[in-house]
């Protein structure tokens, strides 16, 4: 029969907005509840038995077809509720795996449709029903029953015809549309400070010591490149260095979400302040060799002892030296004025150095 534009609009499948509500429910939500999976098997059995009672199929636009395959096969499908189940699970799937699934199906409906003569049949029956080993539906009445309209089906299929692997999309390891080349300077210059403040684990510390020196480097960087920041730091602390140096502030409320972004100068160069997301995918994305490790990870209660005690007594002795060193240059530099000033021979034999001689006389008596 020619195509013809149904009567009535087209039930659509439940399986689509079963997988919105889905990947909308938390886990909270979940233990409580709110995803009541009993209720989207009966609305898919419900949809199911209404396309069954159709006289023809619909394309992919919504228009009849001279196709019968949902209304002879599914009123003789006994088991409705094997369907059911299996659409509502797939629903559950995300979203890239349902498309894997689609390409497994059109996988075998090529090797069925080259196993049968349908010279001309423009929708042949080459696509297995959900949960049945033995019933054939046209591509039309698959992409119904799971959800998939137009582009979503052409999508996979163009993926399909260009060798089968899974639809991604297109800025998948690329830059956004929506980003701000001007961030990047700002924060390359961030982090290649931040890279600065690196510092040696205690473990590494202690191997270095030998005798009275030490020779602080960083962590073996020879294989991954990995350099390790003070465990007193966290990625949002570092966000907030990022604006304090921009002068930009911010309010973060109680989950981590910040706002009311306002900056402290009048004229700022820095004209906006890059978002958190930004700042944690830049780090991910061109720094990820610069680690902030767990406290004490992997460092014995000796280690730390002896580092801390180390670097205390290092510190004390830096500070000694550095007051000798004052003191030694006060003394030159008071002796140079000395030798430029001579001192009267008087003063000298009248200093507390020379005994008085009225002292003897007193010590004689």
């Amino acid at each position: 029969m020619a195509t013809e534009t149904p009567s009535k609009a087209v039930a659509r499948s439940p399986v689509i907005a079963c997988a919105k509500a889905w990947s909308k429910t938390t886990k909270k939500e979940l233990a409580n509840g709110g995803f009541c999976a009993a209720e989207w098997v009966v609305a898919i059995q419900n949809f199911i038995k209404e396309v069954s009672a159709e006289s023809y199929c619909t394309d992919l636009k919504g228009r009849l077809t001279s196709c019968t395959c949902m209304r002879q096969d599914l009123q003789f499908f006994d088991d409705i509720n094997d369907c059911s189940f299996y659409l509502k699970d797939f629903a559950c799937k995300k979203k890239n795996d349902r498309q894997l699934v689609l390409l497994e199906w059109m996988r075998y409906a090529k090797v069925m449709r080259s196993q049968q003569n349908h010279t001309g049949s423009k929708n042949p029956r080459i696509y297995l029903l959900p949960a049945s080993s033995h019933v054939l539906i046209c591509s039309n009445a698959c992409a119904r029953l799971i959800g998939f309209g137009n582009e979503a089906w052409r999508t996979v299929k163009k993926a399909f015809d260009a060798g089968g692997e899974a639809p991604t999309h297109q800025l998948i390891g690329k830059h956004s549309n929506n980003r701000n080349k001007e961030f990047d300077s700002l924060l390359h210059d961030f982090f290649i400070k931040l890279e600065g403040l690196a510092a040696p684990r205690a473990t590494r510390l202690v191997r270095d010591i030998v005798g009275d020196k030490v020779s602080i480097s960083l962590r073996d960087n020879d294989e991954d490149g990995e350099i390790e920041l003070p465990t007193y730091y966290t990625k949002r602390s570092l966000y907030k260095k990022l604006a304090a140096d921009c002068h930009w502030e911010f309010d973060c409320s109680n989950k981590g979400k910040y706002s009311n972004k306002r900056t402290q100068l009048d004229n700022n160069p820095i004209e906006k302040l890059p978002d958190w997301s930004t700042f944690h995918a830049f780090w991910k994305k061109n720094y990820g060799h610069i680690k902030i490790p767990k406290p004490s990870e992997d460092i014995c209660e000796d280690c730390h002892k002896f580092v801390n005690s180390y670097k205390t007594a290092k510190a004390k002795s830096n500070s000694r030296k550095r007051k000798a060193s004052s003191e030694l240059d006060e003394d030159d530099s008071n002796s140079s004025g000395n030798e430029d000033n001579p001192p009267d021979d008087d003063a000298t034999l009248g200093s507390a150095s020379v005994p008085s001689l009225h002292a003897d006389d007193d010590a004689g008596e």
